[in-house]
């Protein structure tokens, strides 16, 4: 056991770096983590990825929390926008958590490999570009009400913060890259809190759930990638001010693809 906590302390320190270098969500490295990890400790196959989504988005809980109050001392989170956006989230999360739920393991890795080798293929063609412009790999154009339920059903479905499409939309709607990122998590602090309720409800008795679980969620593994995170991000933010975030997201968009193949096949 210790040694597993170990190999999620590491991860969670991976993710942080990841989140503060290239401005990514944790989920996209913590799913295909937990997956791996959770198989390694026995962890009942059917229930495998709904886990890995459930923990997920229980360690988004906790690190959208942190961040939420780092961006609101800079100032940066726009809370008319966000009171617009929740709702919509929220209504989305619990489709999205529905549609998990009801859906196989071999299902979900299809869902979510798919999503990671798109955006790993956004982040491959990716060039140096003004704000507006950026935005249209996921929206041409839309609403509040729109953007809101595809981030949050693409939560509830994979277990990722939104962050990949709730950010380039609103640098469509008119914020800079900080006050994009710091209403984004703002907007992900409540999806989080309804996704681990309803993953704790529809999880609840199912058969092969690891120790120390509730419903769909480990708690040892969600606070062990969560708490590491929470304080490598800014190491992240460090580094991504002193190296070549082009280079470095065309990199990480090889490991997404090694990733995706590996849940497609």
């Amino acid at each position: 056991m210790f040694l597993i906590l170990i190999i999620y302390c590491m991860t969670g320190l991976l993710i942080g770096i990841l989140s503060g270098l290239l401005g990514v969500g944790g989920g996209l490295v913590a799913v295909p983590a937990l997956v791996w990890i959770l198989a390694r400790q026995g962890g009942h196959y059917d229930i495998l990825m709904h886990m890995a989504v459930g923990t997920s988005l229980a360690g988004i809980l906790f690190t959208s929390l942190a961040a939420i109050y780092k961006f609101s001392q800079q100032n940066n989170i726009v809370w008319v926008i966000v009171k617009k956006l929740v709702p919509a989230v929220m209504i989305g999360v619990l489709f999205g958590v529905y549609l998990a739920h009801r859906l196989s393991t071999q299902n979900l890795k299809i869902v979510f490999g798919l999503f990671v080798f798109i955006v790993a293929i956004h982040f491959l063609f990716e060039r140096k570009k003004n704000q507006n412009s950026e935005n249209k790999i996921f929206f041409s154009k839309g609403n509040y009400f729109s953007a809101g339920i595809i981030t949050g059903l693409s939560a509830g479905l994979m277990g990722v913060g939104g962050s990949v499409i709730m950010i380039p939309y609103l640098l469509y709607k008119g914020l800079n890259m900080r006050q994009a990122s710091g209403t984004s998590i703002a907007c992900v602090f409540p999806l989080a809190f309804v996704a681990v309720i309803s993953m704790t409800i529809l999880g609840w008795g199912q058969q092969g759930l690891p120790p120390y679980s509730t419903g769909y969620i480990n708690w040892p593994a969600a606070l062990s990638l969560s708490i590491p995170s929470v304080f490598s991000v800014s190491l992240g933010a460090y580094l991504g001010k002193r190296l070549p975030q082009l280079f470095l997201k065309k990199i990480f968009a090889v490991f997404l693809i090694f990733v995706s193949l590996n849940m497609l096949f």
